[in-house]
């Protein structure tokens, strides 16, 4: 069924992007530095919804990560260790004992901090009644990592910064007064994000936001224009969306129907651009060889389908590095995600199988 073939695919490709990001390990402060970067375009709407300044939100931050590591340190001999000389972890002593680096109580935070971060704590508390889980909002708790329990909060150190961008991007994105500016100035800095990405290749930013013209009548514009001394362009439609959890979360009757949006209300307008383009680029000084692609900030389901090439910006990186271009969309996943990514396994087949995604039993007979 070449339908479910490219759901799979396409549900492959975001695991596969998902485990690429989670091996790069990094140290806690990088990790920190680069949600500054990512966000201090956006300082002044923080302050405005957060009350703190954003350096100041990931000093409380770093603080809530270094006394877990304080206390985890402190609690070590505490531990159970097994024969060969690690944790067990699965010891009722070694949890006990590690209990106390998830623990902060409210007189902890008051006597560090005072009030000074009342509203990001209230922000980040879990509140039980948000919890619908039938309706796919599990991942409430990614925007809701402090736990209320006893005269503090449970504080799960992984939770905490699996949590930061998520809570951040829709916190602003939910704010009536601020979500305008927030889509605007976020746009652009995924295109400088892009122009970044293409300058350790070579390339250099040609032009952005340039608007295309039938006649009298606008018919869009290319986001982002990229060129190398050998006069290669790049001409860009950059796709700043962020996936949602349905999306995220493999369901199949959301994906279908967001695609469909995409083919309807966003496909169309693109091939409008491009068929512009084959008989107008020396219009826009634009070489005949140019390379029309575009490039969003997570996997698409439309990639599957379209005969756009459509690249994640990790996709868009591997195929610049590349010294031959390829634009067979399916060429190219292949080659990157088998240098950087892993194959399923047996038991991540089987689920997708529960899922209705794949039929049949995978093994060898």
């Amino acid at each position: 069924d070449l339908d479910l073939k490219r759901f799979f695919d396409y549900f492959l490709r975001i695991d596969r992007d998902n485990d690429i990001k989670k091996e790069k390990i990094r140290k806690m402060e990088d990790i920190l530095d680069g949600l500054k970067e990512e966000y201090e375009p956006i300082a002044h709407l923080f302050i405005k919804h957060f009350e703190v300044s954003l350096d100041d939100y990931c000093s409380f931050i770093l603080w809530i990560l270094q006394r877990s590591m304080s206390e985890i340190t402190s609690a070590k001999d505490n531990f159970e260790y097994l024969e060969n000389g690690n944790v067990n972890d699965q010891s009722l002593q070694t949890m006990l004992a590690f209990m106390p680096s998830f623990l902060i109580t409210i007189k902890e935070f008051n006597n560090k901090f005072g009030d000074k971060y009342n509203k990001v704590i209230r922000k980040m508390t879990f509140e039980k009644d948000m919890f619908e889980e039938n309706e796919l909002k599990f991942h409430y708790i990614t925007r809701a990592p402090f736990l209320p329990m006893f005269d503090g909060y449970l504080i799960s150190p992984e939770l905490l910064v699996d949590s930061l961008h998520t809570d951040i991007h829709y916190t602003l994105m939910e704010s009536v007064s601020l979500n305008e500016e927030y889509k605007a100035i976020q746009a652009n800095s995924f295109i400088d994000k892009l122009v970044k990405v293409g300058m350790r290749y070579g390339y250099f930013e040609v032009n952005r936001e340039l608007d295309l013209y039938e006649g009298k009548n606008q018919i869009g514009d290319i986001d982002l224009i990229l060129s190398n001394k050998e006069n290669n362009y790049i001409l860009i439609e950059a796709k700043n969306h962020a996936l949602t959890m349905d999306i995220y979360f493999k369901d199949i009757l959301k994906t279908r129907e967001h695609l469909k949006n995409l083919q309807t209300n966003w496909e169309k307008k693109v091939q409008v651009r491009i068929e512009h383009l084959k008989e107008k680029h020396k219009d826009y000084s634009i070489p005949k060889t140019y390379n029309y692609i575009v490039v969003s900030r997570f996997p698409e389901i439309i990639a599957h389908y379209s005969n756009i090439l459509v690249l994640s910006v990790a996709e868009f990186e591997y195929w610049l590095k590349k010294e031959r271009w390829s634009n067979h969309f399916e060429t190219i996943i292949e080659d990157y995600y088998n240098v950087n990514g892993k194959n399923y396994t047996k038991d991540d087949l089987a689920q997708l199988t529960k899922m209705g995604i794949t039929i049949g039993k995978f093994s060898i007979e």
